[in-house]
This record gives structure tokens, C-alpha cells and sequence, in this order.
């Protein structure tokens, strides 16, 4: 069973509306890549319960997938993009269950379709202390200091990697 997250429902992730349009082709070749890669396994997209561009693109996608995918609206009650609680709050059944979120789908495929790993990967930055709330879509390894600046840190401030709530503290030496 693979759990595919288009969207998570913290604050300051990576928003599909900014990396998923225009690539629906590419999306749907590595939903494929990776149903293959891991025997078949059932493949279950989760989407917000919103009205969007993207998620009818997702429902035109999943009407076309021939059942290679399913697609579920959940409701953005957090914690739903963790697999575990997922997967039990959809009923699934599995011995094991993996997840992905739809960036990994893209360099899934960028890198079994065309044997490259990834350039780049969009990333968030936001919080009350951010002088530039925004998205970056930057290479591995980039500098965080030259995303988040240093002027607005203080003792009070922290920069977490992932979200408010499950993300975990990064250390100043990881800044760069």
C-alpha cells in the first residue's frame, strides 16, 4: 500500500498549487513508475476536501488511471497526512504501508524516466519572524541562511524543518 500526500495540512509546507500544474503528466508516469516498482501495490492518492483547479485535475487523472489509482477527499483535519493515522482513517488494511508526497512522485519519475536525480525541490518559508514568506523551489543542499536571513532571529525564534507540529528543530550549524 503506498499513501500518496498532494497536500499536508500543516502551515508552511510546500503548497501543490505551486509545483503540481502543468505537471500532471509527469505526476501520473510516476504514480505508474512506482506501482510497478513496488509489485502492484495499491496506489491511494490523498487530496484535501477543497474546491481547486488542482484537485479537478487530480479527479480527471484518477478517472483516466484505468484503476491504477485511487483518489480520496479528506476533510483538512489535522494530523491526516500521516500514514499511519491515514491509513487507518480510510480503512485500509495493509501489513505495510508507505508513503510519498507528490514531489517525490515527480523525482520518482524524473529519475526512473530520465536517470537523474532531482535539481531542485520547492520549499516554504514562512512564521512570524520571516521577512519573505514565500516558496523557493531551490537545489539540494542550498544554503537555508540565504532563504531565511539571520537579521529577524532572536532567542525566541527557531527554524524547523518540516511543520509547526511535527517538524523538528534545526541546528545553526545546519544554516549554512
Amino acid at each position: 500500500l503506498l499513501i500518496v500526500e498532494t497536500a499536508r495540512m500543516e502551515p508552511f509546507f510546500p503548497n501543490p498549487e505551486v509545483f503540481l500544474p502543468g505537471q500532471m503528466e509527469r505526476f501520473a508516469d510516476g504514480l505508474k513508475l512506482l506501482r510497478s516498482a513496488l509489485e502492484d501495490a495499491e496506489i491511494h492518492v490523498v487530496v484535501p476536501d477543497v474546491a481547486s483547479e488542482l484537485n479537478d485535475e487530480l479527479q480527471l487523472l484518477a478517472g483516466e488511471s484505468q484503476d491504477k489509482f485511487r483518489l480520496y477527499q479528506v476533510s483538512e483535519l489535522y494530523p491526516m497526512e500521516n500514514p499511519e493515522l491515514a491509513s487507518q482513517s480510510l480503512g485500509f488494511r495493509a501489513e505495510k504501508t508507505w508513503a510519498i508526497d507528490a514531489q517525490g512522485v515527480l523525482a520518482a519519475e524524473q529519475a526512473l524516466n530520465h536517470g537523474r536525480a532531482p535539481s531542485s525541490r520547492i520549499v516554504s518559508v514562512g512564521g512570524p519572524a520571516s521577512g519573505n514568506k514565500t516558496h523557493f523551489r531551490v537545489p539540494p543542499g542550498y544554503p537555508l541562511s540565504q532563504l531565511v536571513g539571520t537579521e529577524t532571529r532572536d532567542d525566541e525564534t527557531r527554524i524547523l524543518d518540516g511543520g509547526v507540529i511535527t517538524g523538528r528543530e534545526i541546528a545553526d550549524s545546519q544554516i549554512g
